[in-house]
Order: structure tokens, then sequence, then C-alpha cells
């Protein structure tokens, strides 16, 4: 933590994700988003929904994408929709109901 800014948290929750440390890289990603309250907050939110999807999180997931799409509909609402969809299906395999 000695350089706190929201890349050096993305950069390294990037490597925590790699490394399928799930819950570290969220916990940075979450401090990164506390840091930048700015519209770059996107590239946070994809990166902390993809690492929820892969924790098997999959309401926080559809949650942060959700915001993605409030955030700036234009361009990321395609894509995101596709992973709400996705992740809404494996909710349902795994017995849980989407929010």
């Amino acid at each position: 933590d000695y350089s706190p800014t929201e890349m050096s948290y993305l950069s390294r929750a990037k490597i925590y994700r790699e490394r399928k440390m799930y819950a570290e890289a969220v916990a940075d990603l979450n401090k990164a988003l506390e840091i930048n309250k700015q519209p770059e907050q996107i590239m946070f939110l994809i990166e902390r929904g993809d690492v929820y999807y892969l924790m098997q999180k999959y309401a926080e997931a559809i949650a942060d994408y959700e915001q993605i799409v409030k955030l700036d509909e234009k361009q990321f609402k395609e894509l995101m929709q596709k992973r709400i969809v996705l992740a809404t299906e494996k909710m349902r395999e795994n017995g849980s109901q989407p929010k």
C-alpha cells in the first residue's frame, strides 16, 4: 500500500485474479472505487463484476454490470446485458433466484 492509487489497486487486483485470489482482488477493487468517483470507475466495476462472477457471486456481478449500464448505457449496454444473462443463468443452475 505504499502507492495507494486507483491504478495500483487495479494492477494488484488483476494479479490477484490471475492467482485465483478473488477475495483479495475484490478488496483492492473496492479500494480503487472508493478513490475514483469519476466515470473511469467503469473499468473497475467491470473488473470487480468479472471477479464476482468467477467467485460464483452472481448477484453481486449482476449488480456491478447493471451499474455500468446506468453509468454509460451507449457504450456498454450490449456487452453488460450479455454478462447479466450469463450470470442469471448460472444463478438458476445453482438454484438461486436473481434479485
